[in-house]
């Protein structure tokens, strides 16, 4: 361990920060995924107003 005890603290922390991307990008991936498929769900309203997918029931008007 003394040999080799930075270089692996090194790859360590680079390895903990790639890991943490990943959760990232993988999060994002989901989050547009969901948002996609509640858009293709519903889209626009009966009314002509497009669906809020953040909105509790996704059909608020802006302001």
């Amino acid at each position: 361990m003394r040999r080799h005890g930075k270089d692996v603290r090194d790859r360590q922390f680079q390895q903990k920060r790639l890991a943490h991307a990943v959760m990232d990008i993988t999060s994002q991936v989901a989050t547009l995924s969901r948002l996609t498929a509640r858009m293709n769900e519903g889209g626009v309203g009966g009314d002509g107003f497009e669906l809020y997918p953040g909105s509790p029931g996704g059909t608020d008007r802006p302001g």
